[in-house]
Formats: C-alpha cells, sequence, structure tokens
C-alpha cells in the first residue's frame, strides 16, 4: 500500500516500477503493491497493481473511499 500520491509517492510509483522484478530477484520475495490512496480517492486490487499503470491513470481510474470503507478492504485483505 501507498499511502499518498504527492511528490514523494510519485517518485516512489515510477522507482518501484523500474526495480521491482530486481528487487524481488535479490530478495527472493514477491512484493506486491495493494493499493495506491490519496486523501479521498483509490485503487486497490489483493492481486497486485502494475505501478506504472496505477501512476498514469490514477487521476481517472481512482474511486472515491472513506477511511472506515479503506480500513475494513485492508483488514480483510488474505495475507
Amino acid at each position: 500500500m501507498l499511502f499518498g500520491k504527492g511528490n514523494i509517492g510519485s517518485r516512489w510509483l515510477e522507482l518501484f516500477a523500474r526495480e521491482q522484478s530486481t528487487l524481488s530477484a535479490r530478495t527472493g520475495f514477491e512484493f506486491v503493491l495493494a493499493g495506491v490512496v490519496d486523501s479521498r480517492r483509490s485503487l486497490l486490487n489483493y492481486e497486485g497493481l502494475d505501478a506504472s499503470r496505477a501512476l498514469a491513470f490514477f487521476n481517472d481510474e481512482a474511486i472515491e473511499q472513506d477511511e472506515e470503507s479503506l480500513f475494513l478492504w485492508m483488514r480483510a485483505h488474505p495475507l
């Protein structure tokens, strides 16, 4: 989950998109971006989001989400 899609969050998404496979290969862990959230909207997917797509289409595809709904979605995540 990325909370905040301002300057720093957007740069992190760019870096994650570029380095995700290298990071996974180096550590042996699969890193999955399950959500991107700003102060009012979110893109969420338990299966994972493509970081490049989330960065490019967040404004078009993100949905309004209140804090309680977001919390319940995260709590229900099938770890």
